[in-house]
């Protein structure tokens, strides 16, 4: 939901959008594949020669189709009665091995049950939408399907997961005038996505 805001603020660059999970991101910054890296948590310390400039926050939630949405009832719901509903959990391939991703649930990976692996969450929210299954993440990451009533956010007591959201690029790689154009698309893009 990003990356169209990259390509509006640039429009004289061409532009390779790779979505990974951020620990796979902050894992292989300087590898030389990657200029720019849009990332959540904290990268400073992942990050320490390159240029962090903070761009807004990011909120987590649990995402489902309307109708499962319905089966748990009015929210808050209890996280106990998440125990049996299937979740759908990240994964990615590093180095030809797919590798399950934390994707910062509250819940915890052994106190869930896992349905499926998906590699991307544009897929995992394709998924839920037609199927009895939940995906925690980035609630902005869905705002076109929960606006067209696709899926819905499910509230759940006790659960409110927000994290920094940084842009990140190699100084050595990246103008700083590219940086600050990046970084306010960005901040006003989020804002839009988190109003």
């Amino acid at each position: 939901v990003l990356f169209p805001a990259v390509i509006s603020a640039l429009p004289q660059h061409r532009i390779r959008g790779i979505e990974l999970p951020p620990a796979a991101l902050r894992a292989h910054p300087s590898d030389g594949v990657f200029d720019v890296l849009v990332v959540t948590g904290s990268a400073k310390r992942m990050l320490p020669a390159w240029s962090v400039v903070p761009i807004g926050t990011v909120r987590k939630g649990l995402l489902c189709s309307p109708k499962l949405a319905e089966k748990l009832g009015k929210g808050p719901v209890s996280p106990k009665a998440l125990l049996d509903v299937p979740f759908l959990t990240p994964v990615y391939n590093l180095n030809g091995q797919l590798v399950a991703s934390e994707d910062d649930c509250p819940l915890s990976p052994s106190e869930r049950k896992s349905a499926h692996e998906v590699q991307t969450l544009a897929c995992a929210l394709e998924t839920v939408a037609d199927n009895d299954f939940v995906v925690f993440g980035p609630v902005c990451a869905a705002r076109r399907l929960i606006d067209a009533g696709i899926i819905v956010e499910v509230p759940v007591r006790g659960w409110d997961v927000r994290e920094e959201c940084v842009l990140a690029v190699n100084p050595d790689r990246v103008l700083s005038r590219v940086r600050n154009t990046l970084a306010e698309a960005l901040a006003a893009r989020l804002v839009q996505l988190h109003p």
